[in-house]
């Protein structure tokens, strides 16, 4: 088994492989001869892929009349198809629309169970079809980089590159594809897609907080990150005890939003046992700007706005709200912002919501805000990573510190000091959540499930020069031949 070492350094850089090139209008291919392991219901396929035209179809996996993985242009998605019977293909356009991964690395993966039809992106769920029914069985060749047409000839050729393409004989589950995404990502942009249940308080004190179903982990260059899709929060309950007399302090957090909300919940501090507002929350508002606000039972403390910066969207952002003990001042990417729009009494911080109120607050969220017993729940659509909460205002050199650190996602100890730092999360799964699948379902090419896989850095070629073999590492003797002369190049 690969050493956590691997799973905790994705964001650094990591050894360069190779793929396999496939040319626009050459007709380049790979042909595997049909055998009875290629056709199997259930049946996941997928590869990694680098796709580097937005025009037509194009295919990536094809046994033609059974199953298929193209890109359809036209459509603004990629076409999934599987065939129970004559020359019908039972279709899912996707969410994902192929123009929006070109000229980057992804892992792209099908899965069908019989009943469903699902389509995975980085690890990740993006849409399914239900259909039902036994995929047929035909001659055809099963094909990489084009269709090889029943009929003869080729068509939906592709234009990119395609790296470890495999086919196994079962319904992959969602954490074996985040597990497999996991696993091959060394040669390419590291990422990682995983269903967060829990997450770790890396502060020391414990406060280990819980996600609602569906939270992701994934990753970009600089770490781990929490993606919430608008429908999931983190709560982390634990660490109202070791803030509730604070009088100053810090939250400090780095968030990306997918779109603008009325609402859009970056963290809160809420009384969820009923609809009264003693809260602390700070928010996206109208179209990109931004608020922080206090409520002690139901009266408004006071409210910083800021409308005149407003944020983009997909573009991280360093947050900080610091406390001094008289008022609070909002921070974005290290400078202050926003004016109070709501001065009642400025000086309310954690102690005021917490332990002053008649009616304290009692929910510690990161992506959301609830009340009324759940019954109304604010989340952010966007991602969020490195959220700490301090009972210390720090300064506004730590305050700039963070914001400019060249690994700000990291972990703070790397940019200030750690003192009085009561929660910190950063998303980093535990080793027990990155293998928990692995210990009975292995990623390796020895998986008696895996009934082909095909590999750029295994044709023995060096960049540039066309290949002819491509041996299957599955052990089940499904080797390719390269027609037309695709080549391999580096692939990261």
């Amino acid at each position: 088994m690969r050493q956590l070492i691997t799973a905790f350094m994705l964001w650094a850089s990591l050894a360069v492989g190779q793929g396999m090139d496939f040319a626009e209008g050459v007709d380049d291919l790979v042909a595997v001869p049909d055998a009875g392991s290629l056709t199997q219901t259930p049946v996941s396929f997928g590869c990694w892929a680098y796709l580097r035209s937005a025009t037509g179809a194009e295919a990536l996996i094809m046994k033609d009349h059974e199953y298929a993985l193209v890109m359809d242009h036209s459509q603004n998605a990629f076409s999934v198809g599987v065939s129970f019977s004559g020359t019908t293909f039972n279709i899912l356009l996707t969410d994902a629309d192929p123009a929006d991964y070109l000229n980057e690395w992804h892992h792209y993966y099908v899965v069908f169970d019989g009943a469903t039809l699902s389509f995975y992106v980085d690890g990740v769920f993006d849409s399914a079809a239900s259909y039902s029914g036994t995929i047929q069985n035909t001659a055809n060749d099963f094909a990489i980089g084009i269709k090889i047409a029943e009929e003869g000839g080729y068509a939906v050729e592709y234009n990119g590159l395609l790296d470890d393409s495999r086919i196994y004989s079962t319904a992959l589950t969602s954490n074996q594809i985040a597990r497999l995404t996991l696993d091959t990502c060394e040669m390419y942009d590291p990422l990682i897609g995983y269903d967060l249940l829990t997450t770790v308080d890396k502060s020391g004190n414990g406060n280990d907080g819980t996600c609602t179903a569906d939270t992701i982990i994934t990753g970009d260059e600089k770490g781990f990150i929490g993606y919430f899709d608008y429908t999931e929060h983190l709560t982390a309950n634990g660490a109202l005890a070791d803030i509730a007399t604070a009088t100053s302090g810090t939250v400090s957090c780095w968030f990306k939003l997918d779109q603008y909300r009325a609402d859009n919940i970056i963290f809160s501090i809420t009384r969820d046992a009923d609809g009264t507002r003693t809260d602390i929350f700070v928010e996206e508002f109208s179209a990109g700007g931004m608020a922080a606000s206090c409520n002690v039972d139901g009266t408004g403390q006071w409210t910083i706005q800021d409308s005149s910066e407003i944020l983009s969207i997909d573009t991280w952002y360093h947050l900080a709200v610091v406390h001094d003990g008289t008022a609070a001042v909002m921070y974005i990417d290290g400078s202050p912002a926003g004016t109070f729009s709501v001065t009642t009494d400025k000086t309310k911080w954690f102690k005021g919501i917490l332990t002053d109120a008649a009616s304290d607050a009692d929910t510690f969220t990161v992506g959301g805000f609830t009340i009324n017993g759940g019954g109304t729940v604010l989340d952010l659509d966007g991602y969020a990573a490195n959220c700490g909460v301090y009972t210390r205002a720090i300064t506004t050199n730590e305050v700039n510190a963070l914001a400019n650190h060249s690994q700000g996602r990291h972990a703070p100890k790397d940019a200030i000091s750690t003192a009085n730092l009561e929660y910190f999360c950063n998303f980093a799964p535990a080793p027990s959540a990155l293998h928990a699948t692995a210990e009975t379902w292995d990623t390796g090419y020895g998986n008696t499930n895996l009934a082909g896989a095909w590999r750029g850095d295994r044709t023995g070629k060096g960049n540039g020069n066309s290949f002819t073999n491509l041996p299957d590492l599955s052990g089940n003797g499904n080797d390719g031949t390269a027609y037309n002369s695709p080549t391999i190049e580096a692939a990261r």
